[in-house]
């Protein structure tokens, strides 16, 4: 432990604030944040390991000390991947296997998204009011009344296609809502043709879904087919 503090105060940490005192000299606002997670999991667990004991630890430690703000990123994503599970982020964002630091485009995404997490989320911070409003989805999940589910039908040109001529190309998911009760259920067909599972997400459209899922119908009924 001795050590650790050592190492702690003599150099992390002090290049920290080396940081930030240079940083504000200049007349600039210093923003600490946490190390992005490694995809480092506990053994036979599926929470992934966090650096809320070392380098996080400290970064907030010195931020609370210099009073500036602090975006716990590692915690942020870590918590994503939790919800993906092992083997999804092994896949989407860490396409070199043995890779276990750097991400691929899409998990560079989900950290980005992280970050702009923490800064709307952190009181008073000026950086805040020079995003991008957020845009409101009004469009998936339209179809839902109250007591009556949603199916969503997700996928490729094999699920949405042309869908206009009679003798084009059609995907099952535009014609599948007529062996459905209108009154009792709707279905949306969100597939996007020349789509993978990976680009379905890299593009945001399993987003709106997902969200419209987790945070506009509390029923366990509504279903996601793929």
């Amino acid at each position: 432990v001795g050590s650790e503090m050592c190492i702690r105060d003599s150099t992390y940490g002090e290049y920290m604030r080396r940081f930030i005192r240079e940083t504000r000299a200049k007349g600039a606002h210093p923003i600490l944040c946490s190390l992005t997670p490694r995809n480092s999991w506990k053994e036979n667990s599926t929470k992934v390991g966090r650096v809320n004991k070392t380098f996080g630890l400290w970064a907030k430690q010195v931020a609370e000390a210099e009073k500036v703000p602090f975006i716990d990123l590692n915690d942020i994503t870590a918590s994503k991947y939790e919800k993906f599970g092992r083997d999804k982020v092994n896949y989407l964002f860490y396409p070199p296997l043995k890779e276990r630091t750097h991400t691929g485009a899409l998990g560079a995404r989900i950290n980005a998204e992280s970050a702009v997490e923490g800064i709307r989320n952190c009181p008073g911070l000026e950086l805040a009011e020079y995003l991008k409003p957020v845009r409101k989805d009004v469009k998936t999940g339209a179809t839902r009344k109250e007591g009556r589910p949603v199916v969503f039908v997700v996928g490729d040109s094999t699920v949405k296609n042309q869908d206009k001529d009679e003798d084009g190309l059609w995907g099952w998911g535009s014609v599948v809502a007529k062996f459905f009760d209108p009154k009792k259920v709707s279905v949306e067909n969100w597939g996007k043709p020349g789509s993978s599972a990976r680009s379905f997400m890299n593009t945001g459209r399993w987003d709106r879904i997902y969200n419209c899922l987790l945070y506009t119908s509390p029923s366990p009924r509504d279903t996601e087919r793929s």
